[in-house]
């Protein structure tokens, strides 16, 4: 039955992403652009920097799994916190992978925490009511791409990105994270699954989503009726910043360099940490 039911949201997730001309999992160029440039802030020559673009998805690896909602809303520092642990006991300070695993996890967590309010806040203002965060964060990675740092967008269409190391320390240390923290067994396979699938759909999206159906897209339809909106809030729009715990009225590029500077002291903070506990093992 399980099979079932997975073969169907494979293929409807193949469909919906063909259909709508949109990505299924947005962000996830904003979210490596944005480990990018934690990388080169932080001083750790161990990290692989493609291992840490590719687990900057942090969370939405476990997609298709019944983590999706945990990974971005429940006990995400007791998460992070666990990776550091499981590298303590398992000897794994000096391995390049596990750091760059758990750095790029920190990525995602803390832009996801930054951003997403403003997102929320945008997306009330849209006319399009069903998608319109996808659409939003799908708006974020093409301005980052395409102005903000003038990337190649072939490299992302491509997946480039995608080239992290995923062995077997990696598999043992998510499974064992994810089965500690949420009681759920085997999410490697979901990790390894999404980044072998997303490789495909990235694929198929630039033939047929791009070249053949750009035309008639949701998301050209979407930037047509919403026009008049502020997607970088350059207006400055006052709203709740979860990360900060008060009202801003910051910008995107405000909130994207917060994102860099915030994930960089987190990193100091687990590495602190590590260092600390490291000498009981």
């Amino acid at each position: 039955m399980w099979k079932r039911k997975f073969s169907f949201s494979l293929f409807c997730y193949v469909i919906i992403t063909l259909w709508v001309g949109v990505d299924i999992m947005p962000g996830y160029v904003s979210h490596t652009i944005m480990a990018r440039d934690v990388y080169h802030h932080i001083n750790n020559k161990l990290v692989d920097l493609d291992s840490m673009l590719t687990y900057s998805l942090g969370g939405d690896l476990s997609k298709f799994s019944k983590c999706r909602y945990n990974t971005h809303h429940i006990d995400k520092d007791k998460f992070i916190y666990s990776m550091c642990d499981y590298i303590i006991k398992n000897n794994l300070v000096n391995d390049g992978y596990a750091l760059s695993c758990l750095y790029g996890h920190i990525c995602h967590m803390v832009m996801d925490d930054i951003m997403h309010p403003l997102v929320k806040k945008i997306t009330k203002l849209c006319v399009l009511n069903k998608r319109n965060h996808f659409f939003v964060e799908e708006y974020f990675d093409k301005y980052l791409v395409r102005y903000k740092y003038k990337l190649d967008i072939d490299k992302y269409d491509n997946c480039e990105i995608f080239k992290g190391n995923f062995g077997n320390v990696i598999s043992k240390m998510i499974d064992s994270v994810y089965m500690s923290v949420y009681g759920v067994k085997h999410l490697s396979f979901y990790y390894k699954f999404n980044i072998f699938l997303y490789k495909k759909i990235r694929y198929l999206y630039m033939i047929f989503g791009v070249k053949l159906l750009n035309k008639f897209s949701k998301f050209n339809k979407f930037l047509d009726l919403n026009l008049k909106v502020d997607f970088l809030n350059a207006n400055k729009l006052i709203f709740y910043n979860n990360w900060l715990g008060i009202k801003c009225n910051d910008d995107f590029n405000t909130l994207y360099v917060d994102s860099v500077i915030n994930a960089c002291l987190y990193i100091d903070r687990v590495n602190k940490y590590i260092e600390e506990n490291s000498k009981y093992y």
